[in-house]
């Protein structure tokens, strides 16, 4: 990816919000934010056989100028939960180097604690 070779560290935003940052060499492997997983996925190569189709987005990109009140992305997050409607997640590190903002990671937490 030709991200990689100009840049130690990957900051992806999303309607001006920054949704994740991380290292570059790792960022196939650690994504985590559902935009993030998205845009990688959206990398194609020269090979029109390629087996890995790209997913499309589905809902509507909002306003710049209206942003929603919660999650930036909450209108086209296929995870969306009821808080990320009304509360914007802030940015987290969940690991060294690896900062997300996304309320997915309390959720993930929480899983683990069980």
């Amino acid at each position: 990816m030709l991200v990689k070779s100009f840049s130690q560290e990957i900051a992806v935003m999303y309607l001006g919000n920054v949704v994740e940052v991380m290292d570059s060499d790792k960022m196939q492997d650690i994504a985590f934010h559902p935009y993030t997983k998205a845009l990688l996925n959206a990398v194609f190569t020269l090979n029109t056989f390629s087996e890995n189709k790209i997913k499309l987005l589905s809902g509507d990109v909002p306003s710049p100028l209206d942003v929603p009140k919660g999650c930036p992305f909450v209108n086209r997050c296929e995870y969306a939960m009821e808080i990320c409607k009304n509360e914007k997640p802030l940015l987290k590190e969940i690991e060294v180097n690896h900062k997300v903002a996304c309320h997915l990671i309390e959720k993930k937490e929480e899983e683990c604690l069980n």
